[in-house]
């Protein structure tokens, strides 16, 4: 993911002794209710990033934007686990 190649570890971090580097995971998914095997029109994905503080945060904050946005435009990039798990509207 862009995110971890551009934002996991500075050397700061490891001179200062953080245990854990930044992070950005999905935290809440949502989508409209219906049958088990219906594939939903729309979803929404929530997350959390947490970021060791070595960062100018408008850089982080227009990066997640930017990653964000070349998600909407192409869904289809998202790893799957197999020929079918993947599905594109």
């Amino acid at each position: 993911m862009a995110f971890e190649a551009a934002w996991l570890v500075v050397g700061r971090q490891v001179k200062y002794g953080f245990a854990t580097p930044s992070t950005m995971k999905p935290t809440q998914w949502s989508y409209p209710g219906g049958s088990i095997n219906q594939i939903p029109g729309q979803a929404s994905v929530s997350g959390d990033c947490r970021l060791t503080p070595f960062y100018d945060l408008n850089k982080v904050m227009a990066a997640l934007q930017r990653y964000v946005e070349e998600l909407n435009a192409d869904l289809s990039m998202l790893p799957t686990r197999g020929p079918v798990s993947k599905y594109s509207l």
